[in-house]
């Protein structure tokens, strides 16, 4: 089990990751995602992945909600399902990663939006759940400075 011990590798460069995520199979993280246990076994890497790819869905489905779920009600639990499982995935990557790969990490999900995937809520657990203001702080920075990109720029996935 890795979480005694903290990664303190470099992270890799930007964009590395969204690659990743996109060549990865998407079945797998979403199984994944709903299997909290798994959360603390599973190689950092993975974990990073994971976190990556919730970070976009939750941004997708904040966009997506306004538009296409009817129903105040359904469309809030739609969002807090995605929210809580997020949060959830969060807390283990605070808990088992340094900042600097966090921050890091919060690169690559704002990377992700300015290319078009997720939205600028996928930057809401680093600047919301992080425990170090340094991630924190950046993420509100990036999030500020891309909701203040033309619309076109940044979509839903």
């Amino acid at each position: 089990m890795e979480t005694a011990r903290l990664d303190t590798r470099e992270p890799a460069p930007v964009g590395a990751l969204y690659g990743r995520w996109r060549s990865a199979p998407q079945y797998q993280l979403a199984n994944l995602a709903g299997d909290p246990p798994a959360w603390r076994e599973i190689p950092l890497d993975m974990l990073e992945l994971l976190a990556f790819d919730q970070c976009l869905v939750f941004g997708a489905t904040c966009s997506a909600t306004v538009a296409s779920i009817d129903g105040v009600a359904r469309r809030d639990a739609v969002v807090r399902q995605a929210r809580d499982t997020l949060w959830a995935i969060y807390r283990c990557v605070a808990m088992r990663m340094q900042p600097e790969r966090r921050l890091a990490l919060m690169h690559e999900v704002a990377h992700a939006v300015e290319c078009g995937t997720g939205s600028v809520a996928s930057l809401l657990p680093f600047a919301v759940c992080d425990p170090d203001r340094s991630v924190r702080v950046g993420a509100a920075s990036r999030a500020r400075a891309l909701r203040d990109l033309p619309k076109a720029e940044v979509q839903p996935a």
